[in-house]
């Protein structure tokens, strides 16, 4: 399967662009700043020959977006907004113009759940049992859950790579479309 991943040079979408990899599938990343093979220049702003990368693909995740690694003032805040608005706008408008358009978007209004499915006192009860904010649960920043491994919690995937792997598996392993 033919995977594209805007803004997937960070941290999600390294680690799951190896995993895609791994499986056998390709993988083109659109970048800002392309660096390497399998990435294509784009501005996450406006069309341009990046949408022909979409046009026949099988899946696009989204993955662009301001990094939220930074304190959290109003401009920073709007930012982050503006950056995840823009361009999933633009990469909608590129998969409405696809000849072929994906079998699957990871966009909103695609039915495709994006995001934590919690209530804020949900993420208030989860930041208090795992000793964190509520601010880094909802940014996917590293927390690491004290009060869980202190009791003999154990995760099934414990690090990242390896839920990225049976992520991908999941994905994979069921009808797409």
């Amino acid at each position: 399967m033919k995977f594209v991943m805007p803004g997937g040079t960070g941290q999600v979408g390294t680690v799951l662009k190896r995993a895609l990899c791994a499986a056998g599938h390709d993988v083109v990343v659109l970048s800002r700043r392309p660096a390497g093979p399998g990435e294509v220049q784009w501005n996450g702003a406006t069309q341009g020959p990046w949408a022909a990368e979409i046009d026949g693909c099988d899946v696009v995740v989204n993955l662009a977006g301001r990094s939220v690694n930074c304190r959290c003032t109003p401009a920073n805040l709007r930012q982050m907004m503006d950056s995840r608005v823009h361009s999933a706008r633009v990469v909608g408008e590129a998969v409405a113009a696809a000849g072929k358009p994906p079998r699957r978007a990871n966009r909103p209004g695609s039915g495709i759940p994006v995001g934590l499915p919690a209530t804020r006192r949900m993420a208030e009860l989860g930041a208090f049992v795992l000793r964190s904010d509520t601010e880094l649960l909802l940014k996917s920043r590293r927390v690491v859950p004290g009060r869980l491994l202190d009791e003999g919690f154990a995760f099934e995937h414990p690090e990242w790579p390896q839920a990225a792997d049976d992520l991908v598996r999941r994905l994979c392993g069921r009808a797409v479309g």
